[in-house]
């Protein structure tokens, strides 16, 4: 079965160069996240090297030139996403499909939808929404793209890529940490929206969330993204869905 058009266009396109500067960004979050992990001394070092004595170092000057660009093209987006990420998480969970028997629920779908449509609002891509930002497609059709990015994420595990608990935690902390510096206060505001505590809603929302993601990442880095190789991707996928033991409750 030809996966559907989101996963074509994901893959070719202007949409997907504006996609790769996020997901660049999101690893340079998890490379730093790791480094992290060295003792206190080594940091100080790295922090040294990195800024160089007067702090002029043009890769980081670089980055805070794209923090500044995401910030503008998010904050207007940002109330609509704390919005629906509150009605997403105090959801009646409903298991909504299992997927090789791991269960999907109402609230993974909805915050699902909610990152979707806050990425693509701030990108200026309309893959899943409207100019207007409705979604083009209803719960069902959403839920078969977060079950492709399911699937994607578990035969990455398969294949050997895993993720510990404390790199899991210093990378939403530091991701977290830089989504500050896009939109002011973004952690605390998200998290009261929420009406979690910071580790109720690492715990609950945003691990798994990044888990899934940065797995999905892993999947995708052994395909090649340029269109006229995108087909191994797409096959793959299809491949996946075909065998996979998949039950819908919606």
């Amino acid at each position: 079965m030809r996966p559907p058009f989101w996963t074509r266009r994901f893959l070719r396109g202007n949409f997907m160069k504006k996609l790769l500067i996020v997901f660049t960004a999101v690893c340079l979050l998890f490379t730093a996240a790791c480094s992290n992990a060295g003792t206190s001394d080594s940091a100080g070092e790295n922090e040294t090297s990195a800024t160089g004595a007067g702090g002029n170092n043009p890769a980081m000057a670089t980055y805070d030139a794209y923090l500044n660009m995401m910030g503008e093209s998010m904050e207007p987006h940002f109330d609509l996403y704390l919005k629906e990420m509150a009605a997403a998480v105090k959801l009646k969970k409903q298991v909504v499909a299992t997927v090789n028997g791991e269960e999907v629920y109402n609230t993974d779908l909805a915050i699902y939808k909610a990152d979707r449509k806050f990425t693509e609002l701030s990108v200026g891509s309309t893959t899943h929404i409207d100019k207007a930002g409705n979604f083009k497609y209803n719960d069902r059709q959403m839920l078969e793209f977060k079950i492709e990015q399911m699937l994607a994420a578990q035969q990455a595990q398969k294949d050997g890529h895993s993720l510990t608990d404390s790199e899991l935690d210093k990378l939403v902390e530091s991701n977290l940490l830089q989504q500050d510096k896009l939109i002011p206060n973004y952690s605390e505001r998200l998290i009261k929206a929420c009406g979690m505590s910071r580790d109720e809603y690492k715990n609950k929302v945003a691990i798994p969330k990044i888990k899934e993601e940065m797995l999905f990442s892993n999947f995708r880095q052994d395909f090649s993204l340029s269109s006229d190789q995108s087909g191994g991707y797409e096959q793959k996928i299809a491949e996946l869905k075909k065998s996979a033991d998949i039950k819908y409750f919606i």
